[in-house]
């Protein structure tokens, strides 16, 4: 379903008011939002028909991720894309027809191209008139990916090269962050129809490390422009344009650490669990002469501490 709503149910001396087309997508299925192909690209909102309306421009909310194994982002549920009106005349009726194109996907990406062609009319009347949708239009806007924000912000981003072919091997991407880190993701587009592993994320601290690796145009990347999206929490996202640049890594958590730390978790899981497995056979054996009675006791002993080893070195 969509539907073009606005703030105001009618005109009078209203020189910029508030819109948005206001989309329901079923559960099962998703609207593309980023550009993957000459076919399958994010949605359009083409005006047909304008009456009484100099400019506006449209906004995109933060998409969700919607395929596991890749970066391929999309929109579900119930969500609007915010529009910006400016008059010609703030004092005569407005007439909008717009046409909404986008990939109708399920999670197989099996797209179909779909379009609905929702309108409105605003007539003038004799003072300021607001819809009782302008909170839920307001609210949309307030949710949208900012260029800036003192709470979250990308410190650095890098590429490093593959030694042997000279192509981009992977992409390396800094932020910072105030507050608590919550639902956290990143997309990147570009002209070239580029498309990138899902982020491998580590948090340490206020600061989130990210990789991720282009399963295409390896050969094009460096000293491109790209357009990064990423999400701090729901209510805290920012959008911008970043040139990718072979720097200096900056990155903490390389997989040689990962690896480090993993082995000294199993180790340290290992250890915990055979002290008090050692106990509790050092138990039996001490108290051979009432061994019945003990077993339940040291029985419980052992599973329990394997249990922890177990998930002390998960």
């Amino acid at each position: 379903k969509a539907r073009l709503v606005t703030e105001i149910a009618e005109i009078k001396s209203i020189n910029k008011f508030l819109g948005a087309v206001h989309v329901s997508v079923p559960a099962h299925r998703f609207m593309l939002a980023n550009n993957l192909s000459e076919t399958l690209q994010k949605p359009r909102i083409i005006f047909e028909e304008m009456q009484n309306i100099k400019s506006y421009k449209i906004y995109y909310p933060m998409p969700i991720t919607v395929l596991s194994n890749t970066m391929i982002a999309g929109y579900s549920g119930d969500f609007a894309f915010p529009i910006e009106f400016e008059t010609v005349n703030p004092d005569k009726p407005i007439n909008l027809k717009a046409k909404l194109v986008f990939n109708n996907c399920d999670k197989d990406l099996n797209c179909v191209l779909t379009d609905f062609i929702p309108e409105v009319q605003i007539a003038t009347g004799k003072e300021n008139e607001f819809s009782g949708l302008q909170n839920f239009i307001r609210q949309s806007f307030y949710n949208l990916p900012q260029s800036t924000d003192k709470n979250f912000k990308l410190d650095k981003s890098s590429v490093v090269l593959d030694t042997n072919s000279g192509n981009v091997k992977q992409l390396q991407f800094v932020f910072t962050f105030k507050g608590k880190l919550n639902n956290f993701a990143l997309f990147l587009e570009d002209a070239q129809y580029s498309q990138f592993t899902r982020p491998a994320v580590t948090v340490s601290g206020n600061s989130v490390y990210v990789t991720v690796e282009p399963l295409n145009n390896a050969d094009k990347l460096l000293n491109e422009e790209i357009s990064l999206t990423a999400r701090l929490n729901n209510y805290t996202a920012i959008t911008q344009k970043i040139k990718l640049l072979q720097n200096e890594p900056d990155l903490a958590f390389g997989a040689p650490m990962l690896k480090t730390v993993l082995r000294l978790s199993l180790f340290a899981g290992l250890l915990f669990g055979l002290f008090p497995a050692g106990l509790g056979l050092f138990m039996l054996i001490v108290a051979a002469f009432d061994y019945r009675r003990l077993l339940p006791i040291a029985g419980g002993i052992i599973i329990s501490a394997n249990v922890m080893a177990f998930l002390t070195a998960v």
